[in-house]
């Protein structure tokens, strides 16, 4: 497997939190007409919507409260200084200053956000310079970055707007023009047009997509209509590259506990309403919704998506060292 490539200049000082970017590539996600934007909204001119540009971004989420443990409560409230921080001294700083040192989840953040074996996903992806590729979920742009390296045109998506302000800051401190970043996702509907893209990636997203509070109806049913809304976005041959959780993984089955919602012991691997009447009074249901291997091909598969290859990711998606392809084990 060849190595990930570097990050360059990453102490690269920024001193614009906001960096202009283009909007006109964003289409009504109702409609899918492609919306008029200005420096402080994006308007559809078919269906009468309407929405924020908030320091330069389309702001299409509507998230406000996020059914998450309550470790992550301390990281969502560090990010507004997280994105001060990075503007003013760098983003490689402001995660070291503000992220690392949170308690219980911070180390783990910083070494999953800086990891640069993110981009090793791509060698298992048929990428190529001026490919679109949307890196859905971006968190604080790992992946973004390492698609952007790549010669790829990137489109970074999240619910959180400090994630993606975030994402912008570190893209334009690396000097990476290829990058365009937009809030939505949170109702599963995003701004795209569509057969538009040549690829999206969902890293470590995928379990999280019923969890916004926002999405009218299951975590199942959420995960379902997200699948649908990037079909609909991908051009025909297409690719959806998925790295998420296993629902059957070594360290579940040793009894490890899962990383949402209670921590029971081998409660990941019961079934989702046996897990609800064990976790009654106990603990409320985050929405994450983990699969064994047979159920994400049955997911797929509804969806219309056609399976082209399966990996087991070593030791873990968050850290992808090694893609051993499962048809050959």
């Amino acid at each position: 497997m060849p190595p990930a490539v570097p990050f360059r200049n990453h102490l690269r000082v920024c001193k614009a939190a906001v960096v202009a970017q283009d909007n006109d590539w964003l289409h009504c996600p109702d409609c899918h007409f492609r919306l008029r934007s200005t420096t402080d909204s994006s308007c559809c001119d078919r269906c009468g919507g309407a929405w924020a540009v908030v320091n330069g971004i389309a702001d299409f989420s509507n998230s406000r409260a996020r059914a998450e443990q309550t470790a992550f409560g301390a990281y969502a409230a560090a990010l507004s200084e997280l994105v001060r921080v990075a503007a003013e001294a760098g983003w490689f700083e402001a995660l070291a200053k503000v992220i690392r040192p949170l308690p219980v989840v911070g180390p783990g953040i910083f070494s999953y956000v800086t990891d640069e074996s993110k981009g090793d996903l791509v060698h298992v992806m048929n990428t190529a310079p001026g490919m679109k590729i949307l890196d859905l979920g971006c968190g604080l742009g790992a992946v973004s970055v390492a698609l952007a390296q790549r010669g790829v045109d990137c489109y970074a998506a999240d619910i959180s707007h400090e994630h993606v302000t975030f994402t912008t800051i570190r893209c334009h401190q690396l000097e990476f023009a290829n990058v365009r970043v937009v809030c939505a996702g949170d109702d599963m509907k995003l701004p795209l047009q569509d057969n538009y893209l040549d690829a999206v990636i969902m890293n470590g997203v995928f379990e999280w997509l019923g969890c916004s509070g926002r999405y009218d109806g299951s975590p199942e049913q959420a995960q379902a209509a997200m699948l649908r809304e990037v079909y609909r976005i991908l051009r025909p041959g297409g690719q959806l590259y998925v790295a998420s959780k296993n629902r059957y993984a070594l360290l579940h089955l040793l009894g490890a506990a899962p990383d949402h919602g209670a921590r029971l012991r081998w409660l990941g691997m019961l079934p989702f309403r046996l897990q609800r009447i064990l976790t009654l009074g106990r603990a409320v249901d985050s929405g994450a919704r983990v699969y064994g291997l047979n159920g994400f091909r049955r997911l797929f598969r509804d969806a219309e998506f056609a399976e082209e290859a399966v990996y087991a990711v070593m030791p873990q998606f968050r850290h992808p060292k090694r893609f051993i392809p499962l048809a050959q084990m």
